[in-house]
């Protein structure tokens, strides 16, 4: 049996009116090297923080709109990319929000920064797919992603080719490859 890694939840408090008044008037009021001064310290700072705080991934269900899967990238680079650009959650974090090795991770984000070093187009989502359904390990990204939106959501297999802009054969071929490991 393998220990359980214990992760704590990242307490936000939601500052009043009044302080967010106070801070923008001491931000307002710094010189520009006080302002570069603080922008340094930030940067030693975040890679501490995110060492010593790791947040709870499971506390809130992350969400990925429907829109980011672009043709030109595979289904996991999206999601590494979308993860790490919008949601700013570490490689480290990602790997094990999606229960993959953290080298894989590192050398997707890494391919496709290759690929795309912009970042996705944000377009609005009518559909937003759960990251937990990438936590099967028997099925890839893609046969995860087209089995949630064929069987959860009940799309056909035309509408499914349409969102992920691909050919709607190749859908079917997914999700009978992903029917036919589960049924294992």
């Amino acid at each position: 049996m393998g220990r359980k890694r214990i992760m704590y939840v990242k307490e936000r408090e939601i500052p009043t009116q009044e302080a967010l008044k106070n801070a923008i008037s001491l931000l307002n009021n710094l010189s520009k090297k006080e302002r570069k001064d603080l922008e340094n310290i930030k940067n030693i700072l975040s890679p501490i923080l995110e060492k010593y705080e790791a947040i709870d991934l499971e506390a809130r269900e992350i969400k990925i709109p429907i829109a980011i899967f672009i043709n030109e990238l595979t289904i996991l680079e999206t999601i590494v990319k979308y993860l790490k650009e919008e949601e700013n959650l570490s490689l480290r974090n990602i790997s094990i929000l999606l229960k993959r090795d953290e080298r894989n991770i590192w050398h997707t984000y890494d391919n496709v920064n290759k690929k795309r070093p912009n970042r996705l187009k944000s377009e609005i989502s009518e559909i937003f797919i759960p990251v937990s359904i990438f936590e099967n390990r028997k099925l890839s990204a893609f046969e995860n992603l087209v089995s949630y939106l064929k069987t959860d959501l009940g799309l056909r297999f035309s509408e499914i080719a349409t969102l992920l802009g691909r050919d709607a054969r190749t859908i079917w071929t997914i999700w009978s490859r992903a029917r036919k490991k589960n049924a294992k």
